[in-house]
């Protein structure tokens, strides 16, 4: 039986992509790269475009994010195509309320169509910032304003999804969530200078200067973005993610492992080695762990807390590993990357994560208004 990084028997979905990334253009090609995987039907494995249930559940999904992330060493093209699945399985397919968005999960699903998430929340903390862009009635549609400075896969993307903040007629501030094309008028791109790594899907920024949309293009419940796709997408990415960052670290090992092999066995650190690939192994419970939870209970408290400990795990090996590599030689073209960018994406749940641990310890000494971080549910 063939075990994924997950510690998970490999299941037949698994094979067929490792057979479809074998073949691949590089990753960093990325609309061949995405069409190539689109044409085998390994982009829609989160949702279906026509209401069918989708093959995969999160318990695969981040198994497969770990598979790309390993076989590709790639943690950006494994975060943009489990992104995909998010934005199709939980932002368009249950909130679509047009045949324009319907066809635009279709293209989704063949490669054809790039979407991207366009809501920036830098605090992440306990309960997201509001959007940085606005939404103004106009007549029988609407009129968007603003900036987002670092939109994942915004520069490739063919379409957003844009969070934006409104007030509705009785003085509510509410955010709505539209479908914007990349082509319309008054939407431009800019680069995200500040942002390091993650690039083999290109980031960006994007800038909305009057750009009107129709109602048909708002997707969801007035007014119930920020509740219904803000906050819980935000643990549910940060639960999955856990996967490919571990089939990233496993891609690290890979790297070294191979380029020790020419180094002559006298000066081969293999305790050390075997070390951190056995404390890896004992870490990758906790992706499948977080997955089923969420496959059984849903994006609660429990797997927030999961989650950021998990997160913090993550980060000791990660800086671990980096010491251990520190002093050997060049060790190949693909490490620097990968080392950036696990480095890029545990520092973006820092913040988060330094906020639930402060609430936990409130509540551990008794400080009044803290509560206990609820109890994890068993595996």
């Amino acid at each position: 039986m063939t075990v994924d990084t997950m510690g998970l028997a490999r299941s037949p979905l698994a094979q067929a992509l490792s057979e479809a990334l074998h073949d691949a253009p590089p990753a960093h090609a990325a609309r061949d790269w995405w069409r190539h995987l689109g044409a085998r039907g390994l982009l829609a494995l989160g949702f279906d475009a026509d209401g069918a249930v989708p093959p995969a559940d999160a318990c695969e999904l981040s198994a497969l994010a770990a598979l790309i992330a390993r076989e590709s060493a790639n943690l950006g093209a494994a975060t943009a195509w489990l992104s995909n699945q998010l934005i199709g399985a939980l932002v368009l397919a249950p909130h679509a309320r047009s045949v324009a968005h319907h066809a635009l999960l279709c293209a989704m699903a063949g490669g054809e169509a790039l979407v991207a998430l366009a809501f920036c929340d830098a605090g992440a903390g306990a309960q997201p910032a509001l959007p940085a862009c606005r939404a103004t009635r106009d007549g029988d549609g609407w009129t968007l304003d603003g900036h987002e400075a670092f939109v994942p896969q915004g520069a490739a993307a063919d379409a957003f999804v844009v969070l934006a903040a409104d007030v509705d007629a009785r003085g509510r501030l509410g955010v709505d969530a539209f479908v914007v094309a990349a082509d319309a008028p008054g939407l431009s791109r800019e680069p995200a200078v500040w942002i390091a790594g993650l690039d083999s899907h290109t980031h960006g920024g994007l800038h909305l200067a009057g750009v009107r949309v129709d109602e048909a293009q708002r997707l969801g419940e007035p007014g119930r973005a920020m509740a219904d796709i803000a906050r819980p997408l935000r643990t549910i990415e940060e639960a999955l993610r856990i996967g490919p960052m571990l089939g990233a670290m496993h891609a690290e090992l890979d790297a070294i492992a191979l380029w020790l092999r020419t180094v002559p066995p006298a000066r081969r650190p293999t305790r050390h080695l075997g070390a951190l690939q056995i404390e890896l192994e004992a870490l990758a419970p906790l992706a499948a762990h977080a997955a089923r939870h969420l496959d059984l209970h849903g994006a609660d408290e429990r797997l927030a807390a999961l989650c950021a400990g998990t997160h913090e795990a993550l980060a000791r090996w990660q800086s671990a590993f980096e010491s251990f590599a520190a002093p050997l030689d060049d060790h190949g073209p693909a490490l620097p990357s990968l080392v950036r960018d696990l480095r890029r994406m545990l520092g973006l749940s820092r913040r988060g994560t330094e906020a639930r641990q402060r609430r936990a310890g409130e509540a551990m000494i008794g400080i009044p208004g803290r509560h206990s971080v609820p109890a994890l549910a068993a595996p």
